[in-house]
């Protein structure tokens, strides 16, 4: 496929491609192991190309983009089952839970046993 080509089909595809690269981050979120390369195998772009409709159309970054939602995860399954931390933890694609607890507090600015309890 010419240059060319490859541009109209990408427009015809997604017409604003940042809509597309966040809906497959906020989707496979919970993957341990998803990485910037992922997204740009899964839709044929540069990593250049990503960071830069990332910075650009969203004002952050991939990584932020991924934690912010892996956060928004386990704070509905944090208020809505009994599901323990560690296995939260999990769901939401993190290695490990201290990883998990500091990257909550860091975040929330309170534990996820803390939050959890706070919204009952």
């Amino acid at each position: 496929m010419r240059c060319g080509s490859w541009v109209r089909f990408w427009l015809d595809v997604a017409p604003r491609p940042i809509s597309s690269l966040d809906g497959f981050v906020r989707e496979s979120s919970s993957r341990i192991a998803l990485r910037l390369g992922d997204i740009c195998t899964h839709f044929a772009i540069s990593e250049r190309y990503v960071c830069h409709l990332f910075k650009t159309e969203l004002g952050t970054t991939f990584r932020r983009q991924l934690g912010k939602y892996r956060i928004e995860q386990a704070k509905e399954l944090l208020q809505t089952t009994n599901l323990s931390i560690y296995r939260i933890s999990e769901l939401c694609g993190f290695k490990n839970q201290r990883r998990f607890a500091e990257t909550f507090r860091r975040k929330q600015g309170t534990t996820p046993r803390t939050y959890r309890n706070g919204t009952d």
